[in-house]
């Protein structure tokens, strides 16, 4: 035990009281913990330490800086080898019979993984938790370029070398076979007669990939019938409609660099091909971006919870103007141009403030309001399609000029 120098606290017990009290225990207790405490304090700190004594008076050392502490008493810093050992692995235990040697972890070298996108859909999150995985996109192996799973190489080549006025590139979800069909035969059947315009569907892959997928075989089938379709490895979401929009592009700069000018519209639009072709075979506008709904600059919407979040760590000004996304026009030399932009490894939320804004004003493009227009709000004369489950109302795009 250590020896006490000083029992001066300890005279404390030997305080007269005045009359007993049920507080006279609490007191002596007090005075007892302050004279072992001081007692502490003045001990000899040159004795060996006893076990028993061992953490405590480690404790009282560590509290005075004037004396040097013992070699048991001081906590081993780790070696510049040791610091280098990941943190996950500083916490590995020692086998029993290890004799506190950390035992050897065997790491497993795995290819390099894939960039997820940051903004999965809750089925992704759904299906990565059943499977293990979510689909393959196109930044899951960090191309440049997009492959195309369907393809139609020889969509915008005529039979009697006749160039091709204007492609219209329509975005149609993988469940939209009904608005497809509509669209062959509705507004869309002047390709029948004229070889100045082409229609191709542009579409993504399945979130969970199936060779057996019913939706697949439908496209698929789809596809040998009307060679019209051409399907890009994405995964089709919402939140990759900036893949969609670029992958578009990368096949008309492939595949259909002889358009003059080029029609981007949603499948829930429809328009007449017959006047627009007109109004363009005049060529009396700039060579600009051509959009149906301008949409003042603003801030982008930070809100979580919003459809159309943007995250400040993407995109951290505001957006300038640009086209409302159902439907814009641009020329052959500005398609040429996005033909080129590389994929993002992570897709821009919002797409149409992406293509026609940030990536607009990034080629150093300009923009207007002046061939086609259309309003944000369905009217009691907009055509509605139907077949079976499915339901789909589609809004007119007016012509000008």
């Amino acid at each position: 035990m250590l020896h006490v120098k000083s029992n001066m606290a300890c005279k404390l017990l030997s305080i007269p009281l005045k009359r007993p009290h049920k507080k006279l225990l609490t007191f002596v207790g007090a005075g007892a913990f302050l004279c072992i405490l001081i007692s502490f304090l003045k001990a000899d700190m040159s004795k060996v330490y006893t076990t028993n004594s061992y953490i405590s008076d480690c404790l009282i050392l560590r509290t005075k800086s004037d004396i040097p502490l013992p070699s048991e008493c001081r906590i081993p810093r780790p070696s510049q080898k040791q610091s280098n050992v990941p943190i996950s692995d500083k916490f590995v235990r020692p086998n029993s019979g290890s004799a506190g040697k950390p035992p050897e972890r065997k790491v497993k070298k795995s290819k390099s993984r894939p960039n997820r996108t940051m903004f999965p859909s809750k089925d992704d999150e759904e299906k990565k938790t059943k499977t293990g995985a979510v689909t393959k996109d196109a930044n899951d192996t960090n191309m440049t370029r997009f492959q195309f799973t369907i393809n139609e190489e020889n969509l915008c080549k005529t039979s009697n070398n006749t160039s091709v006025v204007l492609l219209v590139g329509v975005f149609s979800g993988r469940n939209e076979a009904p608005i497809r069909k509509f669209i062959r035969t509705n507004w869309g059947k002047v390709v029948n007669q004229n070889q100045k315009v082409k229609i191709v569907f542009i579409l993504g892959e399945a979130k969970q990939k199936s060779l057996l997928d019913e939706t697949t075989i439908e496209i698929r089938n789809e596809s040998k019938k009307y060679h019209d379709i051409v399907e890009a490895n994405f995964a089709d979401t919402y939140r990759n409609l900036t893949y969609k929009s670029l992958a578009l592009f990368q096949w008309i700069g492939s595949y259909c660099s002889n358009a003059k000018y080029v029609l981007k519209i949603d499948g829930d639009m429809k328009i007449d091909l017959q006047r627009l072709l007109g109004v363009l075979e005049k060529g009396n506008f700039p060579d600009k971006y051509q959009c149906g709904y301008l949409i003042p600059a603003h801030a982008p919407m930070r809100d979580k919870n919003s459809k159309w979040y943007v995250p400040k760590s993407i995109f951290p000004g505001n957006y300038s103007l640009y086209c409302s996304g159902p439907a814009y026009i641009v020329s052959k030399r500005i398609a040429e141009k996005i033909s080129h932009y590389p994929i993002p490894k992570i897709p821009f939320p919002v797409d149409d403030a992406f293509m026609t804004g940030v990536l607009r004003v990034e080629l150093h493009e300009g923009v207007e309001k002046r061939i086609i227009s259309f309003y944000h709000h369905h009217n009691p004369t907009d055509t509605v399609v139907k077949e079976g489950n499915f339901k789909k109302y589609i809004m007119k795009i007016d012509v000008r000029g």
